[in-house]
């Protein structure tokens, strides 16, 4: 005779099959004790003995919660297999199924709160969402450290960098996007594809900055205000001074010894304009707009020798 728990109960014990219990047996009530803390129930129920007793020796796959720890499942349903050698070989092997859950349990543990984290992480522009974003990297990163083979924690992580590379590539963080994609296990040809766009339109925005700063630099009237000031100011005085001061002289129709001064004044400033664009040369040429003043300035300090010359002449 068998004697047992039906709830717990083997199909072989079920079966009354003396030959047929063997150490898996002790394996499958363990199996039956784990199924009972995992789902609180044990494996066979039904409203009659008669219904535990089938219930044990169908033995069907065992339902168990979803939130159950998946290496504890899968060695509960393992243990509790109608087939014995489908079962594991010993109590022995049972146990070292234990503990190993029990060493990979807390990297189970922070991988399934990142999980928790990251689902309800809604990323927006702003930084405590990154923020938030990162943690949940940071605790797949450090459970897979703990159990390299967690294939939940590398999942997680593979999605977070993916969800950290988006974010970046929406703020145009171009190394903030390539270092998450680069992180990303066996690649991401698409978001890499983005890097690299994002990288063309970044180039394309630089040369497009450069060349206006060109043309803002080639119009820049106070280049000629850098380095010498002093020798602006002094010019443009110069100019001014003397300009007033022949064409005051003219203006009264002096006679012909009296433009002899006059002469001189106009050579003058044809002088101070050539030693000030001598001096500050590098200032004059700097720019578009600086040398167009510069060249305005000789021109018109030639046309004014050539007008003293004619003048010079006719009298």
């Amino acid at each position: 005779a068998v004697i047992g728990t039906p709830a717990y109960m083997a199909p072989e014990m079920a079966e009354g099959d003396l030959a047929g219990i063997t150490e898996r047996t002790d394996v499958y009530l363990l199996g039956a004790t784990l199924h009972e803390v995992l789902a609180g129930v044990p494996p066979h129920r039904g409203d009659t003995l008669h219904a535990v007793m089938v219930s044990a020796l169908m033995s069907d796959p065992p339902e168990l919660p979803a939130d159950a720890p998946v290496e504890l499942a899968a060695l509960c349903a393992s243990s509790l297999a109608r087939d014995p050698a489908h079962r594991p070989d010993t109590v022995r092997a049972f146990r070292e199924g234990l503990l190993a859950w029990s060493r990979h349990r807390a990297s189970v543990t922070l991988s399934n709160e990142a999980w928790v984290a990251l689902r309800a992480l809604q990323l927006d522009a702003s930084g405590g969402s990154a923020e938030r974003a990162l943690v949940c990297r940071y605790r797949f990163a450090r459970a897979l450290s703990d159990w390299p083979e967690n294939a939940d924690a590398r999942d997680g992580l593979r999605e977070v960098l993916g969800v950290l590379a988006d974010h970046a590539l929406s703020l145009r963080d171009l190394d903030g996007a390539r270092a998450f994609v680069d992180e990303i296990a066996g690649g991401d040809e698409a978001r890499r594809a983005a890097v690299e766009a994002l990288a063309v339109s970044l180039q394309e925005a630089r040369e497009q900055e450069a060349r206006a700063s060109a043309v803002q630099r080639e119009m820049d009237l106070t280049a000629w205000m850098r380095g010498r000031p002093w020798v602006f100011l002094f010019l443009v005085g110069s100019i001014v001074v003397l300009g007033l001061w022949v064409t005051s002289n003219r203006g009264r129709g002096a006679a012909a010894d009296e433009f002899v001064p006059l002469v001189l004044g106009d050579l003058l400033v044809t002088v101070v304009i050539l030693v000030a664009l001598r001096v500050a040369h590098r200032a004059a040429v700097a720019n578009e707009v600086g040398r167009r003043i510069a060249a305005v300035l000789v021109l018109s300090a030639l046309r004014r020798r050539v007008l003293a010359n004619r003048l010079g002449a006719r009298l």
